[in-house]
């Protein structure tokens, strides 16, 4: 949540968020170091008339489904 924030700064914030998280490297004691990365999904009232939070969440829950099917670590909005 990123109260007074447009889409394209949510989109913008979670780009970077993914960048880091993607730049990391774990090193457990009793494993191989690996790395993760991260899919996201952006949803903005500045660009959806909606009816309650619910609604927000859902969106950007159908944007996160729509990265996970087309490739993965990327951020993407249903508007996009």
């Amino acid at each position: 949540m990123l109260p007074e924030v447009g889409l394209e700064g949510a989109l913008h914030a979670g780009e970077k968020l993914r960048q880091e998280i993607t730049g990391l490297q774990f090193e457990p004691q009793s494993a191989d170091p690996f790395s993760v990365t991260v899919s996201i999904g952006v949803a903005s009232t500045s660009h959806g008339d909606y009816e309650d939070g619910q609604a927000v969440v859902k969106d950007a829950d159908m944007a996160l489904y729509r990265v996970k099917k087309s490739g993965k670590n990327r951020v993407e909005s249903n508007t996009d």
